[in-house]
């Protein structure tokens, strides 16, 4: 766990790796507003350039479980229940950048503040 997608939000310093994982998550998301506005033509038969910003909050409780049969014991988080909640926002344009702030507090009692941000380029 801590590869590519497979992160819980308060573990994202983390690395943890096993042979099995099994990863739950709520979230409960607020839409706080969204913005659309249509822009100039560039040419006369195209369509116009369009602009969509939205904004939501969000609450997420997740819990996650790395079972790593070779017991290494620097690998301290493996074999155990993670869990983690956190408090954040979400700001996405055009459906194809997303940027995420969030407040996040693991079972360590670890409080951090991390961003996020995706692209489908």
């Amino acid at each position: 766990m801590g590869y590519y997608n497979n992160i819980v939000y308060g573990y994202e310093y983390y690395v943890i790796d096993g042979t099995h994982m099994l990863r739950v998550e709520q979230n409960l998301r607020y839409k706080l507003f969204s913005y659309h506005k249509s822009f100039f033509k560039i040419l006369k038969n195209e369509p116009r350039i369009k602009f969509k910003l939205d904004a939501s909050a969000l609450v997420n409780v997740s819990t996650a479980y790395v079972k790593d049969k070779y017991e290494d014991p620097s690998n301290e988080l493996a074999n155990r229940f993670l869990y983690s909640a956190t408090l954040g926002g979400e700001l996405g344009i055009n459906n194809a950048q997303k940027l995420q702030l969030h407040l996040s507090v693991n079972h360590r009692r670890e409080v951090g503040i991390f961003v996020h941000s995706k692209s489908t380029f």
